[in-house]
């Protein structure tokens, strides 16, 4: 069946504000207890009361506490069979702080087979167990009305029996998201039946930055209804490319319709960072975190407090 794709024109809105009020460089223990800059994050979410920060080029999920920065890393475990590199760059919480959470780490699929899902579960005893998910992703590398040639998740959300991907944009690939039901993430075994196919697309063009094309890097739940998003004005080659950065964006996508502005910092200066992922505040819908990913291993991850004002 061909998927059916909607598209969707954003605009900037200068009724929004995203104004960065405070930040702090992340930092981790290694097991000497020596203090070592915390690689750049690729993804947030509230998780146990705590925000779990996915890192897409280290086998470890760095749990942070968002009042003081301190840092628990939990290891990703890895057998002979898996990928050098993980490449987790989104992930989607199940569950509620009252029962069993877990959190779902997702693959951009933008490198070379095999690819990988993990999950976390536990906010007492955190532990990572990883599975193998090269269905789900040749399933989707094949999609091309949803990824125009290049994969690259970067966001993911649940959506009542299944979940909503986020493909970032570049050059040639699309910004837009699919949504697959829930079995298309669970554990594939001979006979299980057809991967579900992709066949719910929506496109969007976000625009320009600073005469840079944007690119979904987050995206997270409203709480009125919609989704949230962060996008990068990145200069790159390709997705497994760092490029020059012009700045980022947030934005809302509700109804079919999508406004976004640029991030600012508290004194209106446009916030030049990739910010790559983002996460609300559950105590206060007006304000949440973000996280930066330098693209340099000896250059700490930047957690960041944001405000949000305006018609969101």
């Amino acid at each position: 069946m061909p998927a059916i794709v909607k598209r969707c024109v954003a605009r900037r809105d200068a009724r929004l504000h995203a104004t960065v009020v405070g930040e702090r460089e992340l930092f981790r223990r290694d097991t000497g207890g020596a203090r070592l800059p915390l690689r750049g994050g690729s993804a947030l979410a509230w998780f146990g009361g705590r925000l779990a920060l996915v890192q897409d080029d280290a086998d470890a999920v760095a749990l942070v506490e968002p009042r003081d920065g301190r840092v628990t890393t939990v290891p990703v475990p890895r057998t002979a069979d898996d990928p050098p590199r993980f490449d987790f760059e989104a992930c989607v919480r199940f569950g509620s702080a009252a029962g069993p959470e877990t959190l779902l780490l997702l693959s951009s699929g933008s490198r070379k087979p095999p690819w990988r899902l993990a999950q976390l579960a536990d906010p007492l005893r955190p532990r990572v167990a990883v599975r193998a998910a090269d269905g789900l992703y040749a399933m989707l590398r094949a999609a091309g009305d949803f990824t125009g040639g290049v994969l690259n998740i970067e966001g993911a959300l649940a959506r009542g029996r299944g979940l909503r991907l986020f493909n970032r944009g570049g050059r040639g690939g699309f910004n837009a998201s699919v949504d697959l039901p829930r079995q298309a993430f669970l554990p594939q075994s001979p006979g299980a039946g057809v991967m579900p196919g992709a066949d719910r697309v929506t496109r969007y063009d976000l625009g320009m930055l600073d005469g840079i094309a944007l690119g979904f890097t987050d995206v997270a739940a409203a709480p009125a209804g919609g989704t949230l998003f962060v996008a990068a004005a990145e200069d790159s080659a390709g997705a497994t490319v760092d490029g020059a950065v012009a700045g980022s964006v947030a934005g809302i996508i509700r109804r079919g319709h999508a406004r976004w502005i640029e991030i600012r910092d508290a004194a209106g200066a446009l916030h030049g960072q990739k910010i790559e992922g983002l996460c609300l505040d559950p105590a206060d819908p007006g304000r949440g975190w973000a996280v930066t990913d330098a693209d340099d291993a000896g250059v700490p991850a930047r957690l960041y407090r944001l405000e949000f004002h305006g018609p969101w």
